[in-house]
This record gives C-alpha cells, sequence and structure tokens, in this order.
C-alpha cells in the first residue's frame, strides 16, 4: 500500500495511492519511483511546503 504523507501548517494529512488513482481516474497499478518522486515535488510546490514535509509511505514506512 503506498500513502502520501503530507505535513501542512502542522497537520499531516493523508493520501492513498487508491484515492489518487479514483479522484484521476486511473485504473490502480503499481508507479515506478520517478511517478512518486514527480508526484512528491509537485504536492510540495502546489501547496509551497518544503519536499521533506511530503513523504511517500509504503507499507507505513518512509521510502521517499
Amino acid at each position: 500500500m503506498i500513502d502520501f504523507q503530507i505535513l501542512e501548517d502542522g497537520e499531516t494529512k493523508y493520501l492513498s495511492w487508491g484515492q489518487l488513482c479514483k479522484l484521476t481516474e486511473i485504473k490502480p497499478y503499481m508507479p515506478s519511483t520517478h511517478e512518486l518522486l514527480a508526484l512528491k515535488k509537485h504536492f510540495a510546490e502546489k501547496r509551497g511546503i518544503p519536499l521533506d514535509d511530503v513523504q511517500v509511505l509504503m507499507h507505513g514506512s518512509a521510502i521517499l
């Protein structure tokens, strides 16, 4: 299970890969590391937060 953990304004928010696929109406698949890193950067830039405040988790452990 892949999740994005976003720390913003002292609040931690989570977005699962499954939720992201559903929101973008794409069929769930196993993303590459490059895709996950691009999404991590995108979330940080869109929210105006440091890149380190967005973590990609796999089964609860940070991978990016």
